[in-house]
């Protein structure tokens, strides 16, 4: 393998310090609505002052997440209090050190310009740019991905030395990296799963190894379910109705692949925006004989014991995915940018693969080689035309005038003890201390609620106060809103600006 001259070295040392430059320069202030972000803070916050873990979040917490980013959270917390440009920060510093690990790993698998070209595809990604601006656990959740999947190769380099001090070493780095994984996102536990599948399957008589990586699992379950108890909302819609949980996945299971798609070649313009619906529409018509194709390239290569770790990974986390695919249609992009980096890893593993299996040639070898580095290369092009496109993004609400004074007037006027309704309680109860429910949280069904019924329901549920909004509530507010003496249905005006109109519950 030719080496890079120290001239190229600069050169690419240079692009990724300019890349993580650009994404730092480009932080904002404020966060847009997402409650995750708010629950994560209020996680790190209480862990900080040592108050329990789900406190101060909704009145009804139906989801509580892992403890491992707000713990992060918590460091930054205690030194800098709630400062979400900082807590951005986090984001460019895992990303790209991610990438790092990354780059250690394609150097194994292609040549030195190859493994720079596939890691400044992830440094130059305007999928990543864009999402850099939410504060949510999968950013460092694709960090400790990468760590184990490093890790994992220099454990696995050791071959079967039982006696070997550095072996042992890199073990015990790799469980600690897979327990970080699990413990910053639940589904870190696909990194377990692979370890134990491919050790069993490819890697026998490393059961003492296992035992032990299933041994770090069940521990690192009983400590999260010691520190934030056991919540298990997404099993419960799997379990109540398991055909129609079925019939969905059925439906949705194509947004996993087309999701891949979106999050390496990210609509900005109405050009890659028409792109990508030709390339998902393509999808779409080759996508049973593409599951048939993966499917025979696992078991060939489980029979021919050449799997390695990163495909048993990326295969199970689809797995899940299409799984998750049941609870409806969201968005997958998401779930896809933590392994990004694996997926370029396994297209780089595969075509290895094949290029040693079919391709014997050295010109046709040669050729494809090239033919890859350009599509790469496109791909980098096309991020980075993205990120001109979008480089003053910002999605921030909470610095909005009448938000600020929303939460102002909350904190003046709602006492601690007291309860609210708002669609996003979460950020209410990281900007005021006061914590409340959302409509979607008590009513099953809106629309068979009459208003007359809707005091009642809230006085049930300990709710005193209400903040409708002028744009989304529009239907509510065209019944009560017409005059502001409303008392026949259980609610007097209290406040409005511009977007919102508060009432409280008599």
């Amino acid at each position: 393998m030719t080496k890079l001259s120290v001239r190229a070295k600069l050169f690419w040392c240079f692009i990724f310090f300019w890349l993580i430059g650009i994404n730092i320069f480009t932080l904002k202030e404020g966060h847009n609505w997402g409650g995750d972000f708010s629950q994560y803070i209020i996680h790190a916050q209480n862990i900080a002052s040592h108050r329990p873990y789900v406190e101060g979040i909704t009145l009804n917490p139906s989801v509580v997440y892992p403890p491992g980013f707000p713990f992060i959270l918590s460091s930054f917390v205690a030194a800098v209090g709630v400062n979400l440009k900082i807590f951005k920060l986090i984001n460019v510093i895992f990303w790209f050190l991610s990438i790092l690990c990354f780059w250690s790993l394609f150097s194994k698998k292609m040549s030195h310009q190859g493994a720079f070209l596939c890691a400044l595809l992830l440094g130059s990604s305007s999928e990543f740019f864009v999402f850099k601006q939410n504060i949510l656990s999968d950013i460092p959740f694709a960090f400790f991905v990468s760590l184990s999947l490093f890790l994992f190769m220099k454990y696995d380099e050791q071959g079967q030395k039982e006696k070997s001090c550095v072996k042992n070493h890199f073990f015990w780095l790799l469980i600690g990296a897979m327990v970080s994984a699990f413990l910053t996102r639940t589904a870190g536990v696909v990194l377990f799963v692979s370890f134990i599948s491919y050790s069993f399957l490819l890697r026998r008589g490393r059961i003492k190894d296992v035992l032990l990586t299933g041994g770090a699992l069940c521990l690192a379950f009983i400590f999260q379910g010691y520190l934030i108890g056991i919540h298990p909302s997404a099993v419960n819609n799997i379990v109540n109705d398991p055909l129609s949980f079925l019939a969905a996945m059925g439906k949705n299971h194509s947004i996993v692949f087309s999701s891949m798609v979106r999050s390496f070649l990210p609509p900005v313009t109405l050009a890659s925006e028409f792109f990508l619906i030709s390339m998902q529409k393509i999808l779409a018509f080759i996508l049973w004989p593409l599951y048939c194709l993966i499917i025979w390239i696992v078991f060939r290569r489980i029979k021919h014991r050449t799997l390695t770790f990163a495909e048993c990974f990326l295969f199970f986390y689809i797995l899940l995915l299409f799984v998750w695919s049941g609870h409806g249609v969201f968005n997958f992009v998401r779930f896809i940018i933590p392994v990004m980096g694996v997926i370029l890893l396994v297209l780089a593993e595969l075509f290895q693969w094949m290029n040693n299996k079919f391709l014997q040639k050295g010109s046709v070898s040669a050729s494809l080689k090239g033919i890859s580095n350009i599509i790469v290369g496109g791909i980098i092009v096309f991020n980075l035309w993205n990120i001109g496109v979008i480089f003053n993004f910002d999605d921030d609400v909470l610095e909005k005038k009448e938000n600020k004074e929303l939460f102002q007037w909350v904190i003046q006027n709602i006492p601690l003890d007291k309860h609210y309704l708002f669609d996003y309680e979460r950020v209410m109860a990281l900007k005021t201390g006061r914590i409340g429910t959302s409509l979607r949280a008590i009513l099953i069904d809106e629309s068979a609620i009459e208003i007359p019924d809707f005091s009642k329901i809230l006085n049930k549920k300990g709710v005193e106060y209400v903040v409708f909004s002028k744009l989304k509530d529009q239907a509510v507010l065209s019944v009560i809103g017409v005059n502001k003496n409303v008392d026949q249905y259980g609610l007097k005006f209290l406040w409005e600006n511009n977007l919102y109109r508060i009432f409280q519950v008599i």
